[in-house]
């Protein structure tokens, strides 16, 4: 691995904890996924400049996505999102109080940790990428405001003849293209829900990366740049109860070995 030496120029990295576990949440209990995000921040900081971005759920929450983009494509739906804005009281939004959009866009890459819930990531995770559909193929928010006037960038009759007649398609764009993105998803692999033979679910080809993919397949799609390797996705913890694996979290080494090998393979790719 070509690390680079102190003194550098580090890559800008941002890092996501994806868990909805907050300590003195009701949880009462830091998540596997905040401690191993912790880790890796202490651990790599002298090779990395991290950016922490936390979605567990709190005061502020990532508001949903309106889908506004199937109005009018990137006409009617701007980079960053214009449905929401910073500092509304009746609708605060994580996306723009912890200025996400504007650390994507600065950053070289991006980590996502995860648990996985129900087969897939965390409702937080996907929220973030549900909003993050505003930076494929879309004008800005300042160029919607140009074309349209400031009172029209959500009138889908105009932003609908826009698209119809073709004339500003030159301007959409993937507004996050060329940067680097890894996902790391974990799960506990049926702990204590059960005893003896898991009951029938009709998955018994499920590949645990599938947990995953469609986000995988996402930001490939918006030409960022996440090869297989960048995809950490496995279970851990069979048959032990929740509560023991969480304290067990420290003595887990696979959590750390893997978190290691997906930061090298990372920091390779971006240098």
């Amino acid at each position: 691995m070509n690390i680079r030496k102190l003194g550098d120029e580090k890559p800008t990295i941002l890092i996501f904890n994806g868990s909805p576990r907050k300590l003195k949440s009701c949880a009462n209990q830091s998540s596997k996924t905040k401690k191993l995000v912790d880790w890796t921040i202490d651990k790599w900081m002298p090779f990395i400049n991290f950016e922490y971005i936390d979605l567990s759920v709190g005061k502020v929450n990532i508001q949903p996505c309106k889908g506004c983009i199937s109005t009018s494509n990137g006409f009617h739906c701007h980079f960053s999102c214009s449905c929401y804005e910073k500092g509304s009281k009746t609708k605060p939004d994580l996306m723009y109080e912890s200025d996400i959009y504007t650390k994507l866009e600065n950053c070289d890459g991006f980590i996502v940790v995860s648990p996985i819930h129900w087969y897939s990531v965390s409702t937080q995770v996907k929220a973030m990428f549900d909003r993050l559909v505003c930076a494929n193929q879309t004008i800005t928010k300042e160029q919607a405001e140009e074309i349209f006037g400031v009172g029209n960038i959500k009138n889908s009759e105009i932003t609908g003849q826009t698209e119809l007649q073709e004339e500003y398609k030159h301007l959409l764009k993937n507004h996050l293209e060329g940067k680097w993105a890894a996902f790391f998803v974990h799960g506990d692999d049926g702990a204590n829900d059960f005893d003896g033979n898991p009951p029938y679910t009709g998955d018994k080809e499920w590949d645990v990366r599938n947990s995953v993919m469609p986000l995988v397949h996402q930001v490939r799609y918006y030409g960022i740049n996440c090869p297989d390797d960048l995809v950490e996705a496995f279970y851990v913890n069979k048959g032990k109860p929740y509560y023991q694996a969480n304290l067990d979290f420290e003595e887990t080494d696979e959590f750390f070995e893997r978190m290691d090998g997906l930061i090298e393979r990372l920091l390779d790719y971006i240098s």
